[in-house]
């Protein structure tokens, strides 16, 4: 085997095993991907367990956005003793399973 053909052989290795390696980087991308989503996804459904526990689920789309973006306005200027009420507010509906009637308008 001459020089050239021992290049070419092992440009081919080479090549395969930089192919091997990027396979296995996007697949452990790909499941970190997956892993992040599956959460999100868990997270969505908890809120909107949530949100229909506290007899919001039937309003429209406008007012439940409207009423989120009010919240979040007074949020982001609450202090942390108002925070700290909110949360013991909601821990009350979380292990009992207490619901609110639906909002009717």
């Amino acid at each position: 085997m001459n020089y050239q053909q021992q290049i070419e052989k092992l440009t081919n290795q080479l090549a395969q095993v930089k192919a091997r390696e990027l396979q296995k980087k996007n697949t452990q991308a790909h499941r970190e991907m997956a892993k992040t989503r599956k959460e999100r996804n868990k997270r969505a459904y908890k809120v909107g367990g949530m949100v229909e526990k506290m007899g919001l689920f039937n309003l429209d789309e406008e007012l439940l956005l409207g009423l989120l973006a009010n919240d979040y306005k007074w949020l982001k200027n609450a202090t942390a003793e108002q925070l700290e009420d909110i949360r013991t507010g909601g821990k009350m509906f979380l292990p009992n399973g207490k619901r609110l009637p639906p909002v009717s308008l």
